[in-house]
């Protein structure tokens, strides 16, 4: 699955993507947070790109 995962104070929320398994195990982000990543696009056999 992939998702946007949001963390920090409400002020300044920092939002990457990140992937996980199908039962919720072994999550990992995409990025580093560095960019903004509202509504990214995600195509599993292309390269990866936050517009």
């Amino acid at each position: 699955m992939i998702y946007v995962a949001e963390s920090g104070p409400k002020a300044n929320r920092v939002r990457r993507p990140a992937i996980m398994d199908q039962d919720g195990a072994n999550s990992q982000y995409l990025t580093d947070g560095s960019s903004m990543a509202l509504t990214p696009r995600f195509r599993p056999m292309a390269t990866w790109s936050p517009t």
